[in-house]
């Protein structure tokens, strides 16, 4: 190696430290006029950016999940009014360095701005963490800045006799009203969809979710607080999920098992001395049995159906 090649990769190495170290000072989230070096993406969310931004179902919600921590918490009750900028480590498990706008819906005091921390722990199922919920300014704990961190734990499996939910001293159920003011449970639920299929999802398939019922496992305080436990387990049945999501853009247009009722486990914890607010969760196991064809049997239907459209378009003309 020649003597230039070292004075380049030294020199390179010091902006690369220079680099994390104006990273780090931002806490990932203010990043701007930092240029040169293969780092976190960028993303402007103002105006019509937002509608185009990667992965966006997925940056709403883990925006509205940590201003849900931050409610927790704080006893507020901030709302989402829009994104506003977000910055990612370019990999498909990623940590999101969110800044958006909110407001309490109840004191309706001047809109906020936030700042948003969601890592990202494995790729594949739900398992995300919130360690950074704020508005802009305030200061948390002083720990190291660390871009992406996370603890794999097993979730249970779902009772193999739905008797098993009548166990009143296990397990309360969320219905009417209750379920309805419980809107983190369906942005719980939404979280597990895009986790599991990340670009195939859009906002319209979040919208047809249906919750057919939720039961939920504490340990955590009185039978009758259970809904506010910080650390809790969601059973959760739903409908409205094509199961053949991948084939959207052909024939039958993603409806293939709308019908069919699917089961979600959602595990959500709060570790008490740093408040992060994390999820680990799965959609059911037996997808294969959903779907009424194979793969390959949903393709060939689908060259099918448009050569007959092609022949019927021909007989018209």
């Amino acid at each position: 190696m020649s003597a230039y090649e070292i004075e380049y990769n030294d020199d390179y190495c010091r902006q690369v430290a220079e680099y994390w170290r104006k990273v780090e000072e931002s806490g990932g989230f203010d990043i701007e006029g930092l240029k040169g070096m293969p780092g976190l993406v960028s993303y402007n969310c103002q105006g019509l950016n937002g509608l185009t931004i990667p992965l966006r179902p997925f940056v709403i919600l883990s925006a509205r999940l940590g201003l849900q921590r931050y409610n927790m918490d704080k006893g507020t009750n901030f709302d989402l009014h829009c994104l506003i900028k977000f910055n990612m480590v370019p990999s498909p498990v990623s940590t999101y360095y969110i800044t958006l706008a909110a407001r309490d819906t109840v004191t309706r005091r001047p809109m906020q701005t936030f700042q948003v921390r969601v890592d990202q722990n494995q790729l594949g199922p739900l398992d995300i963490t919130c360690s950074v919920a704020r508005i802009k300014g305030e200061t948390t704990d002083n720990s190291p800045f660390i871009p992406m961190h996370g603890t794999r734990t097993v979730l249970p499996d779902w009772p193999s006799d739905d008797d098993a939910f009548n166990d009143i001293q296990r397990f309360s159920f969320v219905e009417g009203s209750e379920l309805r003011s419980a809107y983190w449970i369906r942005m719980y639920l939404q979280l597990a969809v895009c986790a599991k299929y990340r670009i195939l999802i859009q906002e319209t398939d979040l919208c047809n979710l249906e919750i057919v019922k939720v039961a939920i496992e504490t340990s955590d305080g009185d039978v009758n607080e259970r809904l506010k436990a910080k650390n809790a387990i969601f059973y959760i049945a739903f409908k409205g999920l094509a199961t053949n999501i991948a084939f959207k853009a052909s024939a039958t247009d993603g409806v293939l098992g709308k019908h069919v009722v699917r089961k979600a486990i959602i595990k959500r914890s709060v570790d008490e001395r740093t408040g992060n607010l994390s999820l680990l969760g799965e959609l059911d196991k037996e997808e294969e049995e959903l779907n009424a064809m194979t793969w390959q049997e949903f393709h060939k239907q689908g060259l099918q159906n448009r050569k007959r459209m092609t022949c019927a378009r021909k007989n018209k003309s």
